[in-house]
């Protein structure tokens, strides 16, 4: 909760959103997506999650699980300037790819630290960023989320996951 109560402090003290965002170091970026996850009933809430499948290494910036379903986060903490819509589409098809080799992951050799209790798990993609976009959709489905509007997508995304990607996958339990 420290990055999200350095925000409030400064947006009471009259700074723009705009402006405290880009204070922010990209871990930062990471941090405060993580704390969000947490203040909605995510657990675990990992940060820089890797993992290995056939192979190759992926990382996802941050990985949480609430019961079934499992937010993988891709944190963009690109500059504000036009033009980069298409870019951050490209980029969150790419992270769809790096959900879909988790999920894979999940059904043969699950990572222990995931803790998913259920026998199968729902992985949603999203790609939070720092430009003041309105929610978009990538070619693929997976869901741009502007960082000010990230907490009511999280508190929200039980009742509308089925309109963005997700991966649902059957979870190996461990021995």
């Amino acid at each position: 909760m420290k990055k999200l109560n350095y925000i409030e402090e400064r947006l009471r003290s009259g700074a723009r959103l705009e402006e405290v965002v880009e204070e922010l170091s990209w871990r930062d970026f990471e941090e405060i997506c993580a704390e969000i996850l947490e203040v909605n009933g995510y657990h675990p809430v990992l940060r820089g999650f890797r993992f290995k499948y056939r192979g190759s290494r992926f990382e996802i910036d941050v990985v949480a699980v609430r019961e079934w379903l499992v937010i993988c986060v891709d944190c963009k903490h690109w500059s504000i300037r036009l033009g980069r819509t298409s870019a951050l589409k490209r980029a969150a098809d790419k992270h769809y790819e790096r959900v879909k080799a988790l999920a894979s992951c999940l059904s043969g050799s699950p990572p222990a630290e995931l803790k998913i209790a259920c026998q199968k798990a729902t992985l949603v993609p999203v790609v939070v960023t720092l430009f003041n976009v309105s929610l978009a959709l990538s070619p693929r489905g997976v869901a741009i989320v502007p960082v000010f509007k990230f907490n009511s997508f999280a508190e929200e995304l039980i009742g509308f996951y089925d309109q963005v990607a997700h991966i649902t996958t059957a979870v190996m339990k461990l021995p």
